[in-house]
């Protein structure tokens, strides 16, 4: 109830609208990054070099765009450390955000999420 206390939504229903929204989008597949734009089109630099990665582990991975679901952004910023997009989701699980990903990226471990 994080995020009715600090007042970004409205109502209880709200909370429990965008939280069943991202356990839906993020369970549709095994590896699911939201991020600012999409894979093909990705509108900030952060999630571009993050799209890089996953390419380059050859991982097969969808993606949801924030900016068409602003309250579904607000949501994962009051849920989430770090506050903003990327945010990665493996087997249904938050992996992390960007320093997080370029981390796993670095020292080889972003290809295991695949195995």
């Amino acid at each position: 109830m994080v995020a009715v206390a600090c007042g970004i939504f409205s109502a209880p229903d709200d909370y429990e609208t965008l939280k069943s929204e991202l356990d839906e989008l993020r369970v549709k597949s095994k590896i699911v990054l939201f991020m600012k734009g999409n894979r093909r089109f990705p509108i900030c630099g952060l999630s571009s070099d993050v799209c890089y990665m996953l390419r380059r582990c050859n991982m097969d991975f969808s993606t949801v765009d924030l900016l068409c679901r602003p309250n579904l952004s607000l949501f994962m910023r009051a849920m989430h450390e770090p506050i903003s997009a990327p945010y990665l989701y493996a087997g249904g699980k938050f992996v992390g955000g960007y320093e997080t990903i370029c981390a796993m990226y670095d020292s080889g471990l972003l290809g295991s999420l695949i195995r």
